[in-house]
């Protein structure tokens, strides 16, 4: 039975109920957002799902977006979040994000107390967007003496500007319209006669070409009986069309719109030099923005769009659910350069799950706007990300104006869903991209053989918090840090896959490695080659290790065990070659060595601090192996241990053990050719 929440007075207290269960929250924490929530009452409509979190996520923001607000004395009626300059994603894009969101919440609650507030808000961050364009008055420049507009990002900083001025039309000051108009106008003419941008390799144009859809689309949208709106509807049509392209346009029914590539063949995208899920996602969302901004604004214009908006949005899904994990987010299997947990797709996956009807996206904007909830609870003043990220105000600002559209996603389809379906497994081997990707009861286990190497295991179903935020994608991993690495030979086997690569080290040590995947075990065997010998350190994988995953991991190993305190700085070097980490993870090294767990002593990476394990073993002239038990206990990682033979020889290696209730596993390869052309 799907759980209704009705919006009351009432509902925040059943709500952190919830999530004192699911959470374990302090108590103080959730007696101030009782409070913030509270001052919030009298709502209009019922909302109900994930959108109910949504909204209620933007309440908790408030006070600390108010906390950041400047009135600026330069413009009259003016002011900002943030810092209020003319660049940055920051900057115009942070404060006319915030707006939205304040939008939002201005339309949702009509009578709250906070309503003449947030109106007054909207308006002097919307006076001082459109004052400070370069088609505004020339005295009136951003905080860093700047004009801003007409330059590649501009026109989305724009479309967050004019959409919440198209929604709140009739209530703001009508010089206010009239300017973001101008705005708006001189945005979407400038992209009429540029075309798209064709390009796939190392960084596709996939992200600009849907940002630039937007701005076309709510002119026509919003002017629609302006002379240039026709050009403007068909310059959104041709950015839609190309956001995702692929080489192969045989069927396609917009084949005659696509002038571009922005995809490899297998929909995979890669940007920043390397397969980037984020951007395959947020290329998506934008065209859901764009979607967005035309069916409140303009439900005819929304319309003729809606074929270009859809543009192949679920093929590339296809590619995206496979890498689904626990939380709703995806794996990263190439690592990630921007924040971890800061749930940016949640409008991604709200477009899919609310316009496309997916199951699966249906399952995930679920369990994101959940986890984005315990985030904030867990800082404590509202922010999304909080001190784990040293961005500071743009990732708040961006997060903010992502949440707002994904409740305004469900809030066009009514709040409707069919029955939502965790993510599925499977075994897939993209070719064009490098990459494997094997889904399993227990594990999601990637292999990346292309642009920065990297091998990631992520233990699946966990219930807690601690569980389902445990392995960081840190480019390292398994096989990370090589100058380059090639792939020898792939085959399915079993329940999962062998693959055997050939790694070449950037200080000349040069090995081969044998990964063996299956449902409850993956191997991995590397073995020096020629004369060479292996590095002294292997980094095997990253351990999340902060207050969003409980603020300690348990350790434990053959007579010994400790807490792992968050952030400590702590060093733990294993007495046995084995560990198992909060009895959801084993890892067994071979032959005998040394293992050590190494406890972050700040937040070390955006969104997130990470622990690291690495092994090392007394002879790097020989071949070395380590076994992973996503999902065992430190019990089921003993029993492994004790029953493991690893035989050397002169011609080859091989490894087998037993898990309790199967069969034996034996991984084996000869050690002159272990990967074939070696």
């Amino acid at each position: 039975m799907m759980k209704f929440i009705y919006w009351s007075a009432l509902d925040p207290i059943s709500q952190i109920k919830r999530e004192m269960m699911f959470k374990q929250l302090h108590f103080k924490k959730i007696i101030l957002l009782s409070i913030t929530f509270l001052l919030s009452a009298t709502f209009a409509s019922p909302v109900h799902g994930p959108a109910a979190d949504l909204l209620e996520s933007l309440v908790r923001f408030e006070p600390w977006a108010e906390s950041i607000w400047t009135d600026c004395n330069s413009i009259p009626g003016s002011g900002y979040f943030g810092d209020g300059k003319s660049d940055g994603n920051g900057g115009i894009r942070g404060t006319c994000g915030i707006a939205l969101s304040y939008a939002v919440l201005l339309l949702e609650f009509p009578d709250a107390p906070q309503r003449p507030q947030r109106l007054r808000r909207i308006e002097a961050t919307l006076r001082y967007a459109s004052q400070t364009h370069a088609t505004g008055p020339a005295k009136s420049v951003a905080v860093n003496r700047k004009k801003w507009g007409g330059s590649w990002q501009s026109s989305l900083w724009a479309a967050m500007m004019g959409f919440s001025a198209a929604l709140l039309e009739k209530e703001l000051d009508p010089q206010v319209v009239s300017d973001c108009k101008r705005v708006i106008a001189f945005e979407a003419d400038r992209l009429v006669s540029i075309q798209p941008v064709s390009r796939y390799k190392g960084n596709s144009s996939a992200e600009e070409n849907a940002w630039n859809s937007s701005i076309p689309a709510l002119a026509a949208a919003w002017m629609p009986q302006n002379k240039r709106a026709a050009k403007w509807i068909e310059t959104a049509k041709k950015y839609l069309a190309n956001t995702y392209t692929v080489s192969d346009t045989n069927g396609d029914l917009l084949k005659e719109w696509i002038s571009t590539q922005t995809l490899y063949d297998s929909y995979a995208l890669e940007n920043h030099g390397f397969y980037h899920p984020t951007y395959q996602m947020v290329s998506g969302m934008s065209m859901g923005d764009t979607y967005v901004m035309a069916a409140l604004t303009n439900p005819d214009v929304a319309k003729e769009i809606k074929p270009f908006a859809e543009h192949n949005v679920k093929q590339v899904w296809q590619f995206v659910k496979g890498i689904m994990l626990d939380s709703g987010e995806v794996a990263y299997p190439s690592g990630l350069d921007w924040t971890l947990h800061s749930f940016g797709h949640v409008s991604y996956m709200a477009y899919l799950a609310c316009h496309f009807k997916e199951p699966q996206a249906q399952w995930a904007q679920s369990q994101m706007a959940n986890q984005i909830l315990y985030r904030q609870a867990i800082n404590g003043d509202g922010r999304f990300t909080g001190e784990s990220c040293p961005d500071g105000f743009y990732r708040e600002a961006v997060q903010a104006s992502r949440i707002a559209i994904a409740y305004l996603q469900n809030k066009i389809e009514g709040y409707s869903y069919v029955k939502e379906m965790p993510p599925q497994n499977h075994l897939t081997h993209y070719e064009d991209v490098r990459l494997i990707i094997h889904r399993s009861d227990k594990a999601m286990v990637t292999v990346n053989y292309g642009i920065k190497p990297m091998a990631m295991i992520y233990p699946l179903n966990g219930k807690s918090a601690s569980k389902q935020f445990f392995v960081s994608p840190n480019q390292k991993s398994f096989i990370g840090g090589h100058a380059k690495c090639s792939l020898e030979k792939f085959s399915a086997i079993s329940d999962g896959f062998r693959v055997e690569l050939k790694l070449d080290g950037k200080d000349g040590q040069n090995s081969g490695m044998i990964i063996e995947s299956k449902k409850r075990a993956i191997v991995f065997i590397e073995i020096p080659l020629s004369d060479s010998t292996l590095t002294n350190e292997w980094f095997l994988t990253a351990i999340e290790n902060h207050p969003l995953t409980g603020k300690h991991r348990k350790l434990s190993w053959q007579d010994g065990a400790c807490l792992a305190k968050e952030r400590s700085g702590d060093s733990h070097t294993i007495s046995s070659n084995w560990i198992d980490i909060d009895d959801w993870m084993g890892i067994i090294g071979l032959p005998q060595g040394v293992l050590a767990y190494n406890v972050a002593a700040k937040y070390n990476r955006r969104g997130a601090a990470e622990d690291s394990i690495v092994f090392q073993t007394q002879d790097s002239q020989k071949p070395r192996a380590v076994i992973i038990l996503p999902g065992a206990d430190a019990k089921m990682t003993a029993i492994v241990a004790g029953n493991i033979c690893l035989n050397v020889s002169e011609t080859g290696c091989s490894l087998s053990f037993t898990l309790p209730g199967e069969k034996q596993i034996t991984v084996q390869t000869e050690l002159i050719s272990a990967v074939s052309g070696i």
